[in-house]
């Protein structure tokens, strides 16, 4: 009887007292008994002339294998969940590079075209997302804001050196220190200097 209620996981000792509270038997397990619990039961014989305590019985419980189940749902569910952790950061990271850092870096090496003169901006496609569009309109309106300025100068730079170069005037550019930076046809004409020096 005692080798068969010691043969349950929970059950981590039995043992059987006579009436005496003498130890009789016992039989216990290796190792120590996580969270024990000690159950005892007296042993009474009973006829109808005789009611008799002949011994007692004792069991010592153990938590371990409830635990170990638990340990093993808990690290199953902590796998399960770190799995969906590291699925829903890959999908994010790799929504985060397709639909905001690639429109970015295009609308980034779209915008190098203003160093270039060219004869139109091109303007940066759109994408699907609505915020990064949003940039993308405001890089284009600037774009071609400074485009038109940039043409705007070029013209003035190009009307301001036919009328300096092609005045009857003499003139000279000098700045603070001496130095002389431009000067008109006319001046070149009237006194044999070359423009280099």
């Amino acid at each position: 009887y005692l080798e068969t209620l010691s043969s349950h996981p929970s059950v981590h000792a039995v043992r059987y007292y006579n009436h005496e509270g003498t130890l009789v038997e016992e039989i216990t397990k290796a190792g120590d008994a996580l969270d024990p619990m000690i159950h005892s039961q007296e042993l009474v014989y009973r006829n109808s002339l005789v009611t008799q305590v002949v011994g007692r019985l004792e069991m010592e419980s153990t938590n371990a294998p409830l635990l170990a189940k638990q340990y093993q749902g808990g690290a199953l569910l902590f796998v399960i969940a770190l799995s969906i952790i590291i699925c829903v950061l890959l999908i994010v990271s790799w929504q985060l590079k397709r639909y905001v850092m690639v429109p970015l870096n295009r609308a980034i090496a779209s915008m190098s075209q203003l160093e270039n003169p060219q004869t139109a901006f091109r303007r940066i496609p759109l994408t699907r997302s609505r915020e990064i569009n949003k940039v993308i309109a405001q890089l284009n309106s600037l774009g071609e804001r400074i485009f038109i300025m940039m043409e705007a100068l070029r013209d003035n730079e190009e009307r301001y050196q036919h009328f300096y170069r092609d005045t009857p005037a003499l003139l000279l550019v000098i700045d603070a220190h001496g130095t002389v930076l431009d000067v008109s046809q006319r001046m070149l004409e009237v006194t044999g200097w070359k423009r280099e020096q």
